[in-house]
């Protein structure tokens, strides 16, 4: 047995919480240093951008409300798949895909353009998966009713709801 209380986080979400805390503030000190250092053109602007975001996105999930469905999940890796997929089949002219070109003139990989892409479109996924979170209802639990009312049974160990203005004025 565990002498920890009840509601205290397990070693695993403490560690996920960890690691998206120290993820956020890491992108929020390269994108802001980068981006105050000045912008080296629209891609660039983009990335950092999409950094400073994404930073903001990291360190606010602990606020929301509710875990994400598995739609999200899903819609969130597809973002990521296809926005990696695209900007490697159609690089830009000027040697730059969406943000960056993965593949150099020669067919030769890249592999700080390819960290940065991957970044990128981990970053926007994320941003679909936080969206998404927050405007989807939350699953209904099992065996809940559609449409509860005052008149459905209440299980015998539930709390019976107190009125706090009993009698009284506003």
């Amino acid at each position: 047995m565990s002498d920890a209380p009840a509601d205290e986080p397990g070693l695993l979400d403490s560690a996920v919480t960890t690691v998206r805390l120290i993820l956020g503030w890491a992108c929020a000190a390269i994108g802001a240093l980068n981006l105050a250092m000045g912008a080296a053109g629209a891609a660039y602007l983009l990335f950092h951008v999409m950094l400073l975001v994404t930073a903001l996105g990291l360190l606010g999930w602990g606020h929301l409300r509710q875990e994400p469905r598995r739609v999200t999940w899903s819609v969130a890796a597809t973002v990521f798949g296809l926005g990696v997929a695209i900007s490697t089949a159609f690089p830009r002219d000027d040697g730059h895909g969406l943000p960056f070109a993965m593949v150099t003139e020669g067919g030769r990989l890249d592999a700080v353009l390819l960290g940065a892409d991957l970044v990128f479109w981990a970053g926007a996924g994320f941003l679909v998966l936080a969206v998404l979170t927050l405007l989807l209802p939350a699953p209904r639990p099992a065996g809940a009713p559609l449409n509860p009312t005052h008149a459905e049974p209440r299980p015998a160990d539930a709390p019976v709801p107190r009125d706090e203005n009993v009698g009284g004025l506003p």
